[in-house]
């Protein structure tokens, strides 16, 4: 700290490695660092695709960011060096860690640089209580001497914002994830937070990303790195640049009532670049109506589903909402209704409903005449079957799903690749694919 404040820097990106050295001096962020640590770098990926066309532009941590933080830590002396994460975790989507570095372009980095892999889902788990809750975390987050923790500057659509606290819910094993959705989220982020202390928070900023976290939010080239020893004071900045007041983000709360800490920038010593000259004010709910829309789709209703809307069921719903819109741009309906969720009651002017999930399905257990489609997360092929044929004549339902069918193995085996129409479009030099290869 810095005259009783916690130091964090925000520095201007150039793409080259003294911009990230310079952050990390203007907060002491190697104070604590030895050179003999085991150093574990939590990046956040989410989703472990094989496609080239699905956007990583503020979605994910940049390859590029990471190489700068290793190129750094060698110059250091540090040898004993790994990069941590488990993505979405999903055999039937083909998601999962491994392939994520790859496709985040993490895997070139690691090899080039002798730096070890680790996918948290495969475990070992150290079992924690929070506050009454038994819940796994990765064992190599727990053990690591010197954790660096690097998300990527982005909005949230529960959380209101995805930084430094919020992305250390990727250590944790997916039981234990889905557990947080049924519990207080905000309060299980913030509790988290205590057993899980990263050294150094990186934030990301090359992308910030608008209405996410997903890839159906939309980026924007911000060209900034935030970092300091401090997880707060990274978030309270982090949220200020987003144009989010962190006094009034639920986590930031609960975590400051834990450490009786405030949620005021004015407790932050901030050096580099001043907030008013780099912040952008971006939004954070994300309106499903955008989805149809950029398939120019009408008819279709889908509510926010809530906090206690889990990850997975979020991958499988964006999923098939994606192919359900690709497949059938410019069409119209009367008043179909999607309901994910255990917080969501179907609008009284819907006509046809359909519940996707255990939870939806439990929320509206006596609502009349809904399709129903079962499982935790409910399989995403079974969701699309069912909204293709209550939607659709039954003959273009058919050879839609027929050629869904045929597109999705064509892109398990690596010959098909597809874009999709809900996703934004982004193209260089300000979108440069450069930062993850």
């Amino acid at each position: 700290m810095s005259s009783g404040k916690y130091a964090v820097s925000v520095i201007k990106y150039d793409k080259t490695a003294n911009v990230l050295a310079r952050a990390v001096e203007l907060c002491d962020g190697f104070k604590e660092l030895k050179s003999t640590d085991k150093v574990l770098l939590k990046p956040n990926i989410v989703w472990g695709s094989k496609s080239k066309k699905f956007p990583k532009y503020g979605l994910i941590t940049t390859a590029r960011i990471i190489e700068d933080i290793i190129i750094l830590l060698r110059q250091y002396g540090c040898q004993d060096i790994s990069l941590g994460e488990g993505t979405i975790e999903d055999e039937e989507l083909g998601s999962h860690t491994m392939e994520g570095y790859k496709w985040s372009g993490m895997e070139r980095v690691a090899k080039k640089y002798g730096v070890k892999l680790i996918d948290f889902n495969k475990g070992p788990f150290q079992e924690v209580n929070l506050d009454g809750d038994k819940i796994k975390i990765a064992s190599a987050a727990m053990e690591a001497n010197f954790l660096i923790n690097v998300p990527v500057l982005k909005t949230h659509y529960q959380c209101q914002v995805s930084l430094g606290l919020k992305n250390l819910k990727g250590c944790l094993q997916m039981s234990s994830r889905r557990a947080f959705h049924q519990k207080d989220l905000h309060t299980m982020i913030a509790l988290l937070n205590k057993s899980v202390i990263p050294k150094l928070t990186i934030i990301d900023g090359i992308y910030a990303m608008e209405h996410g976290p997903g890839a159906m939010g939309t980026a924007h080239r911000m060209n900034l790195i935030i970092a300091g020893r401090d997880s707060l004071s990274c978030d309270i900045v982090g949220s200020a640049i987003l144009g989010i007041d962190s006094a009034y983000v639920e986590h930031l709360q609960d975590f400051a009532r834990l450490h009786n800490r405030k949620l005021d920038i004015s407790t932050v010593d901030i050096n580099g670049e001043k907030i008013g000259d780099v912040a952008k004010k971006l939004g954070w709910e994300f309106d499903y109506k955008n989805v149809f829309r950029r398939a120019s789709i009408k008819g279709i209703s889908f509510q926010y589903p809530g906090t206690h809307y889990c990850t997975l069921c979020a991958a499988h719903t964006d999923a098939v909402l994606l192919a359900y819109c690709t497949d059938n741009e410019g069409m119209s309906f009367d008043g179909v209704e999607i309901c994910v969720g255990g917080d969501i009651k179907p609008r009284q002017d819907s006509k046809k409903m359909l519940l996707f999930g255990e939870c939806s399905i439990k929320a509206n257990k006596n609502l009349e005449g809904a399709i129903q489609v079962k499982g935790c997360p409910p399989k995403a092929g079974e969701m699309l079957v069912a909204l293709y044929y209550n939607t659709l004549p039954k003959g273009r339902a058919t050879r839609l799903v027929l050629e869904r069918i045929a597109k999705t193995f064509g892109h398990k085996i690596g010959i098909y690749d597809e874009r999709f129409t809900p996703h934004p479009k982004y193209a260089p030099p300000e979108f440069d694919k450069n930062d993850f290869v």
